[in-house]
């Protein structure tokens, strides 16, 4: 088969570093995904969003998110970062031009917002791990919500465990993706046991039927709340990493043999069936639990108990899993396994945030010594407040995690700018070995006109009804507010864009020129897709980022040859 696609080489001209397994990069991928987001935020927020009759309708509207949101555009993560090579604010340059260059830097923010605050959570099960070694499980529910309290409000555990998440993580992508790939070989495994093992156990409990048939059952009101579709949404990409830049970031590890849509597809599956089984196990634990202290209980106030487990449903997870075990003669040891494995899952997903971040200071030619702790210090800074009070906490979530919807209109803009067709068959189909899945055209469909309408019909709906909500005032500063949302994220879209400005404009004025990105290099390349050594003719188009930016065509003269 002939074809001619193109190729964006690292301007060192070095051969990129790579994962050096299939299993490795699935690991790897999964780990970035799976996280405390599957384990304490997905039971949560399905905890929120159901139903007096059941939870049903959010499910749906969940798992609809995943095929029209989520997998397409991991898809465009993961061919963009094994195209360019590069973290999301180059990649927008050299795809779309310098001038977008905040969008790529917007998305990389979210991401390092997302991760200041991921910390503290961390950090929260680094704590229940170690107490529950030492201390008895609680007797009852009363004591389980005290102990969450105390440790979370009125204590300064928080400040230090997040900083030592913060300073582990560092440690980890320090070499890049030589260190990262052997922790996450070793700490993926071992959670996803641990979770089946929850799972498992959850469903032997007594009136656990009870829990999980409200969860599958439908709730036809629930369709009408715009929070459901927002919630859905943002929960699916926290879920799956969609829109975050991690995935991109890995994907520049990716080499021409690793299929893009097979990983932007299979991975993203499993994670969420993970997370549906979390939702089971802790809507097992928690109507089993209550229904063992009193059989006459109704199901409208064991509903009612799920909002009552911290500021936002924060606890939930911390609250009930003791609980779970309590009766148990081993239970303790079964606590503290489990807790160890929210630990795992939650610092596997740190890393990948952290190597998020600094791979973006990377590309923009720090060194990665000096970017590591920079972005450690920076991430510690930003996430103190959440450590401090677990209600700034809950606005981060909110804001951040709401904010995925802008990062994915983000992604959008660049496959849009790019070319949709183009992206489809030069940076997907065409560009590998010939051994990945083929990415069909219904692909383009849902950019062109699926992920618009979910991006522009659920935010105005989103503000719209914020507005009119009578209850909870819009325009004031609270934790979950519609105005806290909206001036956090205009203040940094317009920070964002004049860094971007005043990079293009002063950079070649200011910084050493070893410092500055200076342009991208286009080869075009005709061969034999998917031999491994095939003679390519290569044409390098330098592209100037400056003040004034033309295209120049500095030519390679012949011609060389390639790895495929």
């Amino acid at each position: 088969m002939t074809s001619e696609v193109s190729n964006i080489l690292p301007e060192n001209g070095k051969a990129p570093k790579t994962f050096k397994s299939t299993v490795g990069i699935a690991l790897s991928c999964l780990g970035a995904a799976v996280g405390t987001g599957n384990i304490w935020r997905y039971p949560r927020i399905v905890a929120n969003n159901t139903g007096d009759d059941g939870a049903l309708a959010f499910l749906l509207v969940w798992l609809l998110f995943l095929f029209t949101w989520s997998i397409p555009l991991l898809l465009v993560e993961y061919g963009t970062g094994r195209y360019t090579r590069t973290a999301a604010i180059v990649s927008f340059r050299k795809m779309i031009g310098p001038k977008s260059m905040w969008c790529g830097a917007f998305i990389g923010f979210v991401s390092f917002a997302i991760a200041s605050y991921y910390a503290v959570i961390c950090g929260w099960c680094a704590y229940y791990f170690i107490y529950y070694i030492a201390n008895p499980l609680p007797e009852n529910l009363e004591a389980s919500k005290e102990l969450f309290r105390f440790f979370s409000e009125d204590t300064l555990f928080p400040v230090l465990l997040q900083a030592i998440v913060i300073a582990f993580g560092g440690v980890c992508v320090f070499a890049g993706v030589r260190s990262i790939e052997p922790a996450m070989m070793i700490m993926v495994p071992v959670l996803l046991v641990i979770m089946l093992s929850s799972f498992i156990y959850a469903l032997t409990l007594p009136s656990a039927s009870v829990g999980i048939s409200h969860l599958f059952t439908m709730d036809w009101e629930v369709f009408a709340s715009p929070n459901t579709w927002i919630d859905a949404l943002t929960q699916n990409a926290w879920d799956t990493g969609a829109a975050q830049g991690i995935l991109l970031v890995y994907a520049t590890y990716l080499g021409r043999e690793h299929g893009v849509v097979r990983y932007g597809t299979v991975i993203p599956s499993i994670n969420n069936l993970l997370s549906l089984l979390m939702a089971i196990t802790l809507f097992a634990t928690v109507f089993s639990t209550q229904i063992a202290r009193d059989p006459t209980m109704t199901v409208q106030t064991i509903l009612t108990s799920f909002t009552f487990n911290g500021p936002a449903n924060t606890g939930l997870t911390f609250i009930w899993i003791p609980l779970l075990y309590s009766t148990l003669s081993i239970g303790r040891g079964i606590t503290v396994i489990f807790f160890f494995c929210l630990f795992l899952a939650g610092f596997s997903s740190q890393v990948s945030l952290i190597e998020a971040s600094c791979h973006q200071l990377v590309d923009m030619k720090m060194p990665r010594k000096f970017a590591v702790p920079s972005i450690c210090i920076l991430m510690f800074l930003l996430g103190l407040g959440s450590s401090l009070n677990v209600h700034f906490l809950v606005n981060q979530d909110f804001v951040w995690g709401s904010a995925i919807v802008l990062s994915g209109s983000m992604i959008l803009y660049l496959v849009l700018g790019f070319g949709v067709s183009k992206f489809r068959r030069d940076i997907i189909n065409n560009f590998g070995d010939g051994s990945d899945w083929y990415l069909p055209r219904i692909w383009e469909w849902i950019m062109w006109g699926l992920i618009p309408i979910q991006v522009v019909g659920l935010l105005i709906w989103w503000i719209v009804t914020r507005v009119r909500d009578t209850e909870n005032v819009w325009y004031k500063f609270e934790e979950q507010s519609l105005m806290s949302a909206l001036v956090q994220w205009v203040i940094s879209i317009m920070l964002l864009v004049l860094l971007n400005f005043l990079y293009l404009r002063y950079a070649d004025k200011i910084l050493p020129r070893m410092y500055i990105v200076t342009g991208s290099s286009m080869f075009t390349v005709s061969g034999s897709v998917g031999d491994a050594q095939n003679d390519c003719h290569l044409e390098l188009e330098t592209l100037d980022i400056g003040e004034n930016s033309t295209s120049q065509r500095n030519g390679l003269p012949g011609s060389s040859k390639q790895e495929n």
